[in-house]
């Protein structure tokens, strides 16, 4: 822990990306509650990695003449820290506003990691399962749906009762905890075959509600045309 009010304050600004992250995550993912430990774990690596990208970035616009001449130097700030931030209030408030722009990036790239957004959304797909708490029935509705054309989840539901249901998905339940009592809706055009295997006829306006815990599997597709019960 740190020991002085100057390192505790350089604690809180590392950490201010990681919980960026960390609240971008929480309102735009239904995410699985997890311990204090493994959340602060999360919170942590993120900022670590933000941060030394925010520091590998500022390292190399160190070679961009106009901004290596304006911007403070590390190298006197690590070899002598306290004689080069305290030379004068000019000195002292002229760092202060890089660090607030040092930060201001590191937060940008973690609610980017957090939103996958481009050009870090592969990255973030390499980086994210070490960090997933997202519901699995979120991460294979919505994060893996093609971004590139206009699709919807197409869902083949095969339940404990030996029954068969398909159809586009609709809505389901966006708890947090994945408890086998929440639903999601099918509709049309809806594929239906009993336990006896033999097709359910429906009427045209009919929509399926399902139990997580009537479901033995789920087979996702993102599809733009859904297929027929005779291409079944």
């Amino acid at each position: 822990m740190p020991s002085t009010l100057i390192g505790l304050l350089v604690a809180v600004y590392a950490l201010i990306p990681g919980y960026c992250y960390y609240a971008v995550r929480r309102r735009t993912v239904p995410t699985r509650p997890v311990s204090t430990v493994v959340e602060g774990a999360n919170l942590l690596v993120v900022a670590v990695v933000v941060n030394t990208l925010t520091l590998a970035l500022y390292g190399v616009l160190q070679w961009v003449p106009w901004f290596g001449d304006h911007s403070p130097s590390i190298v006197e700030i690590l070899r002598d820290s306290r004689g080069y931030l305290l030379e004068s209030n000019a000195r002292l408030a002229y760092i202060g506003a890089w660090a607030m722009g040092v930060l201001a990036v590191s937060s940008v790239l973690a609610v980017a990691f957090a939103c996958r957004v481009w050009p870090i959304r592969h990255l973030a797909a390499q980086f994210a399962p070490a960090l997933s708490d997202e519901s699995v029935w979120h991460r294979y509705f919505e994060l893996n749906r093609p971004k590139d054309t206009d699709t919807y989840p197409y869902l083949e539901c095969h339940l404990a009762d030996g029954s068969y249901v398909a159809g586009p998905l609709v809505w389901y339940n966006t708890d947090i905890e994945d408890h086998p009592d929440r639903e999601l809706v099918l509709g049309q055009p809806l594929s239906i075959v009993g336990s006896d295997g033999e097709p359910v006829t429906l009427s045209p306006n009919s929509q399926v509600i399902l139990s997580a815990r009537e479901i033995r599997r789920i087979l996702v597709t993102h599809v733009v045309d859904p297929p027929t019960m005779d291409s079944i």
